[in-house]
C-alpha cells in the first residue's frame, strides 16, 4: 500500500506527495526538525522527517505518538490508489486499513474528518450501501455522504425518517456540536434519543421529498485531485437541500444531553462508577431499565431481603450501602453518604428516615435509620405546613415518652397510630412519619432544639403538641416521674400552665374509662390522698391505666421556692440554646429581591447568599433557621443549591464540615453576591 519510485504525476502535473523516492537522503538519527507542514510530502520533508516516516512504516504504522503529518503522507497514497487508479478490487483492503488507522489516530479532528469522508466514498465506490452508525465525533464541513445516501434511500422508498436516521442527520450537520454529556455518555444518548424521538414523532419524521439528487464527489486530503464517485446513489433524493427540521432535532438533542448531565457529572468525577448502581440511579428514568436492568434487579433483591415482609426496617446507612453495593467516595463523611443513599433509594421507591431533606437531623454512617417502601421515596413538598407541624408534634411526643429512659412498645404504637391519623396528609407522607417515629424511638432527638421549634408555633398548635405528648406518655398505661417532669417542662416552653399537666392526665384517664391505679407504696407518709383515691389504693391492683400518683402528689406539694428554682434553671438552659451567635447575624434580604445567582430561584439564591455573606461558613443551626425563614426544608434546599452548583461549577457549592455548612474556599470569590 505504498507508492515507491522516481515520479508519480498528479492531475495538475505536480508530483504526488505520497511518492517515496528512494534516492532522497535519509538521516542517520531522529535529531533535528522534520519539516512537516499542512500538506506534507515525502519529497518536501527533511531527512530527519523521512527517517521518522520510514521507521513508522517499518513498525507497522501503529505508533500513536507519531506526528499526524506522517500518517497523512501514507493516507494520500490510499486515496490515489482507489479514486485515481480505480483499484476497486482492493477497496475492502483499503477500507480496512483506514478503519484501523482511524482507531489509532481518530482523536485528531482533521484526520478523523478526512478518514470518514474516505470511508463513505470508498464504500459507495465498492457498491456498499450499508447503514452507517452514528459516532460522537462525526464532525465535518458538510453532511457525510453515507448519511445522505442512507436518508436518500428512505425518501426514495417513501418511508419516514426514523430515530437512527434523524440522529445521523443532526450529528452530521456542520452546525451541531455535542456537549460533554453527549460525548461522555454517547451510548446512553442513543437510547434516550430513540425514546424521545418516538414520543415526538410516533410515526417517524415525515418530510417532503426534495427534487435535488445526490451527486457524490470526493475531495482528496492531499489537495491534488477532486473526482466524482459514480454509482446507484446518483438517483437518490439529496437531504442537504432540506434544513427546516434540523433546528427541532437540535433542540431535542440538547434536551437529551441535559437529561444526562447528572449521570455525566458522576462519570466525570468517578469514571469507575459507570457500571454501578449509583450511576444507574442518575440515568433518566426512561432508559434506566434498559441501561441498568441487571444491577437494578440485584439491588432490589438485596433491599427486599433487608426490608422484609413489612416493607420497613431499622438499619444503618452502612448496611444500606452494602445492600446497594455502594462504596463511600473519597472524603465521604457520614452525612454525605446518607445524602447519596437517599437519592438512590428515591429511584428504587424506598424512603429513609431521618432525612435531612425533610427536616431530619444529620445521620452518621452507623446511625440508626428506618428504611421503608414508598413510591418515589415518599417525597414531601417544601413548606408543607401540615407535615412539618405533625412531624414536630410527634417529635415532642417521642421525647415525652422517652423521658423515663425508655419508649415502650405500647407508647411507640400509639405514636405510629397518631402519625397515620394526622389530617391534611397523603398516605406516603403518613408512612414517612411512621418511619420518623420508629427512627426516633431508639435515638430521641435533641430536647432543646425540638422545644425551641415548638415554642415558636401558634397557640392552637402548641396546645395540640401538649396533648400529643400527654397521650404518648399514657399510651402504656402509666406516667412515671420523669415523664411528668418532662410534660411540665414542655408546658412551660409552650407558654401553657404547668398545672395543666395534672388535669390532662386525669382527664385522659377518665376518657379511657379505666380504673386509676395508684402506687401508694411510692407516697411519702406525710402526703395525704383524697379519700376515694386512698380507698382505691388499698384495693387489689386491677388492670388498666397506671399513673405514678405518688410522684404527682410530690410535685404538687413542692414549695414555691423549689418550683421557682426549677423554672429558673430551665430558663437558663433555653437561653443558652437560643442565644444568637453575633457573627451569624445577617442583614435581611428584601422580600422579592431577585436571586443573585443566574439559574437559581429567589429563595434558594437568598439562602446561598446568606452563607456567602458570612464568609462562606455558618452553623448548621443558623443554616436551618434561615432555610425555614425562607419556607424551605433545609436538606432539600441544600440538595437544590448543590444541583445548581454541579450545573454551573461542576461541583457542590455547599459542604458539611461537622456542625458547619461551608462554601469551598476556591468557590467563594465567584459566589459572593453583589
Amino acid at each position: 500500500m505504498l507508492y515507491v519510485g522516481k515520479s508519480l504525476r498528479a492531475r495538475d502535473g505536480r508530483e504526488e506527495n505520497c511518492l517515496v523516492d528512494p534516492d532522497l537522503p535519509v538521516a542517520q538519527t531522529l535529531r533535528g526538525d522534520t519539516g512537516l507542514h499542512y500538506w506534507p510530502s515525502y519529497a518536501s520533508i527533511t531527512p530527519t522527517g523521512r527517517r521518522a516516516f520510514l521507521l513508522w512504516l517499518a513498525d507497522g504504522r501503529r505508533d500513536p505518538s507519531v506526528d499526524i503529518g506522517l500518517v497523512f503522507i501514507f493516507f494520500y497514497g490510499l486515496e490515489r490508489r482507489l479514486f485515481i487508479d480505480r483499484a476497486l478490487t482492493e477497496a475492502p483492503m483499503l477500507i480496512a486499513e483506514v478503519e484501523r488507522l482511524l482507531g489509532i489516530y481518530g482523536a485528531n479532528g482533521s484526520f478523523q474528518g478526512y478518514a470518514q469522508a474516505f470511508l463513505s466514498a470508498a464504500r459507495l465506490a465498492a457498491g456498499d450501501l450499508a447503514t452507517p452508525k452514528p459516532t460522537p465525533t462525526s464532525y465535518s464541513y458538510e453532511l457525510p455522504l453515507a448519511t445522505r445516501v442512507h436518508i436518500g434511500r428512505l425518501l426514495a422508498a417513501e418511508q419516514p425518517i426514523d430515530a437512527g436516521a434523524a440522529l445521523l442527520w443532526v450529528l452530521g450537520s456542520p452546525e451541531t456540536r455535542l456537549r460533554t454529556p453527549g460525548q461522555r455518555c454517547f451510548a446512553e444518548l442513543e437510547q434516550l434519543w430513540a425514546l424521545r424521538f418516538a414520543e415526538r414523532n410516533p410515526g417517524g419524521l415525515k418530510i417532503r421529498t426534495p427534487q435535488r439528487r445526490i451527486k457524490a464527489r470526493y475531495r482528496a486530503a492531499s489537495g491534488t485531485f477532486e473526482v466524482d464517485v459514480p454509482g446507484p446513489h446518483e438517483g437518490l433524493p439529496d437531504i442537504t437541500s432540506v434544513t427546516a427540521p434540523l433546528q427541532g432535532l437540535r433542540d431535542l438533542l440538547e434536551s437529551c444531553m441535559t437529561e444526562l448531565e447528572p449521570y455525566s457529572r458522576l462519570l466525570g468525577r468517578r469514571p469507575e462508577a459507570r457500571d454501578g448502581l449509583e450511576a444507574a440511579m442518575l440515568l433518566p428514568a426512561a432508559i434506566r431499565g434498559i441501561a441498568a436492568s441487571g444491577v437494578l434487579g440485584a439491588a432490589r433483591a438485596r433491599l427486599d431481603a433487608l426490608l422484609g415482609p413489612t416493607g420497613m426496617a431499622l438499619t444503618t446507612p452502612r448496611a444500606l450501602a452494602e445492600a446497594l453495593g455502594v462504596q463511600a467516595a473519597q472524603g465521604d463523611q457520614g452525612q454525605q453518604l446518607v445524602t447519596r443513599l437517599s437519592l438512590m433509594l428515591d429511584h428504587l421507591d424506598i424512603g429513609l428516615e431521618p432525612d435531612r431533606r425533610y427536616g431530619g437531623p444529620p445521620a452518621g454512617a452507623d446511625a440508626k435509620v428506618v428504611a421503608f417502601r414508598a413510591p418515589g421515596g415518599a417525597p414531601v413538598a417544601a413548606g408543607h405546613s401540615a407535615f412539618e407541624a405533625t412531624r414536630l408534634a410527634l417529635e415532642i411526643a417521642v421525647l415525652a415518652a422517652a423521658a423515663d429512659g425508655d419508649v415502650t412498645p405500647a407508647e411507640l404504637e400509639a405514636l405510629v397510630a397518631e402519625a397515620h391519623k394526622a389530617p391534611g396528609l397523603e398516605p406516603h407522607e403518613r408512612l414517612r412519619l411512621e418511619a420518623f417515629v420508629r427512627s426516633l424511638a431508639g435515638e430521641p432527638p435533641r430536647i432543646q432544639a425540638a422545644l425551641k421549634r415548638a415554642g415558636a408555633l401558634s397557640a392552637d398548635r402548641r396546645t395540640a403538641i401538649a396533648g400529643a405528648a400527654v397521650g404518648a406518655v399514657l399510651a402504656d398505661g402509666q406516667a412515671t416521674a420523669d415523664e411528668i417532669r418532662f410534660l411540665e417542662r414542655l408546658h412551660r416552653t409552650l407558654l401553657l400552665p404547668p398545672e395543666a399537666v395534672h388535669a390532662a392526665l386525669h382527664q385522659r384517664a377518665a376518657l379511657r374509662d379505666e380504673p386509676l391505679v395508684v402506687a401508694a407504696e411510692d407516697l411519702p407518709p406525710d402526703v395525704p390522698l383524697p379519700a376515694a383515691e386512698a380507698a382505691r389504693a388499698a384495693a387489689p391492683k386491677a388492670p388498666g391505666l397506671r399513673i405514678d400518683q405518688g410522684r404527682l402528689a410530690r410535685i404538687q406539694a413542692e414549695t414555691t421556692s423549689v418550683s421557682a428554682l426549677l423554672a429558673e434553671v430551665f430558663a437558663e438552659e433555653e437561653a443558652a440554646a437560643t442565644a444568637p451567635v453575633p457573627q451569624q447575624a445577617t442583614p435581611e434580604t428584601p422580600e422579592g429581591e431577585p436571586s443573585p445567582y443566574d439559574g437559581l430561584d429567589e429563595r434558594h439564591g437568598r439562602l446561598l447568599a446568606f452563607v456567602t455573606r458570612h464568609g462562606g461558613r455558618v452553623s448548621q443551626e443558623a443554616f436551618e433557621a434561615e432555610a425555614r425563614t425562607l419556607r424551605l426544608l433545609p436538606g432539600a434546599a441544600m440538595e437544590a443549591i448543590n444541583d445548581w452548583g454541579f450545573a454551573t461549577h461542576e461541583e457542590a457549592v455547599l459542604e458539611e464540615d461537622g456542625d458547619v455548612i461551608a462554601v469551598p474556599d476556591h468557590l467563594l470569590p465567584s459566589l459572593a453576591p453583589n
